[in-house]
């Protein structure tokens, strides 16, 4: 089944809102079936070690995703 995932780095209820209006567009559009994750700011960025950026949290955070899809 294709997957879709959709982090919204400012709130975790951004993306509720967003993954709400992903499944709506994607029955609008009649794509089949799809699985739609939505992840919200704090859960996005796992890795809040002291003193680092928000660009490198989010570089760790994306490695972190893409070794567990494999």
């Amino acid at each position: 089944m294709p997957r879709i995932r959709i982090w919204t780095l400012e709130s975790t209820n951004d993306a509720k809102v967003v993954g709400h209006l992903a499944g709506k567009l994607v029955t609008y559009l009649q794509l089949g079936n799809i699985s739609i994750q939505t992840v919200g700011g704090t859960e996005s960025l796992m890795y809040n070690k002291k003193g680092q950026s928000l660009s490198d949290r989010l570089r760790q955070t994306i490695q972190q995703y893409l070794q567990k899809d494999d």
